[in-house]
């Protein structure tokens, strides 16, 4: 199988093409905005503009895995920010979308985000719970997913939406990226208090799920809530880094309202919210219709993202 892989420099994207790099029963091209690869396909997408033509790569190809985004942004954005993310996020998505209908593709597996049901929900979220984006990036997500479904609606492509919690992993970005490098200094942190629940998705878990998806001889459209199965604490998620770098625990009692407001005084308020509030995902769904269970435990997944990281 032909798959072409968007975003292939990004934290998924690369995981996913170094796992079809290993297996002989696919072929990859890659499309990124920088020329990093050697050996596979490789297309370079030079401008995220309307009108892209996609026809020497979409020909080849049996399923499209679009991991391509603008995902850490700041939270204030001028004009021509918010329309670079636009662009990137939403039309650019759209464009290879119609491309991919035209040439009528088999598959186009679309990497969303759980943010566009919140950052925290003290529901269980499945892929039928309401939409409640927080921030530009869950909203572009959002629209992107909207505008996918119109254009595969009645078409021979399959589209599939996966929408993952906190990907963590090597060199994962973002609040997984923070968290590490505050345990890596080994200080106490001030955590012990926060009793919430969330999900979390191993980047290998992810990958094995989106492999899942290509290879499903389901012909419907469909959207996943997927993530390790296991929910954590914040606290918990932290002692499991610790048990990874072999370091022993070490975690205070801190008034979560505390953390709140320092967290806000130092413009870091969405971030805290992640970090206190609880957001679990009912990935059963997922396991059922695909037959699918995460293959690496979090004590495994964790070892694998402390281990392989650069300093």
């Amino acid at each position: 199988m032909h798959v072409l892989v968007t975003g292939g420099n990004g934290f998924i994207g690369s995981r996913l093409t170094e796992h079809f790099r290993r297996t002989v029963a696919f072929r990859v091209t890659i499309s990124s905005r920088k020329p990093s690869f050697d050996g596979d396909d490789f297309f370079l997408v030079r401008a995220l503009t309307t009108g892209f033509n996609w026809t020497s790569v979409l020909k080849q190809a049996d399923a499209v895995v679009h991991t391509a985004a603008i995902a850490h942004m700041g939270k204030d954005l001028n004009s021509d920010e918010a329309r670079e993310i636009k662009i990137a996020n939403i039309d650019h998505v759209l464009e290879l979308a119609k491309q991919t209908a035209e040439l009528r593709i088999k598959k186009f597996i679309f990497l969303s985000s759980i943010g566009v049901h919140g950052t925290f929900s003290s529901n269980t979220i499945n892929a039928m719970s309401k939409f409640a984006p927080e921030n530009y990036y869950a909203e572009t997500k959002l629209e992107a997913e909207m505008g996918l479904q119109k254009i595969f609606s009645g078409t021979e492509t399959q589209l599939t939406i996966i929408r993952p919690p906190l990907v963590y992993g090597p060199n994962a970005p973002g609040n997984f990226g923070r968290l590490l490098k505050m345990v890596r200094t080994g200080l106490p942190l001030p955590f012990s208090s926060i009793n919430n629940r969330r999900s979390f998705i191993a980047v290998d878990n992810l990958i094995d799920f989106i492999v899942a998806c290509i290879q499903s001889s389901n012909q419907n459209h469909q959207t996943f809530t997927v993530s390790d199965n296991f929910d954590v604490s914040t606290s918990e998620f932290v002692n499991l880094m610790h048990e990874a770098l072999n370091m022993y625990p070490r975690q205070f009692p801190v008034n979560p309202k505390i953390l709140k407001f320092l967290a806000s005084a130092i413009g870091r308020k969405e971030q805290m919210d992640q970090i206190l509030g609880s957001l679990t995902v009912d990935c059963e769904e997922a396991m059922k219709k695909l037959s699918w269970r995460p293959p690496l435990s979090p004590n495994e997944g964790m070892k694998k993202a402390v281990g392989l990281r650069q300093s």
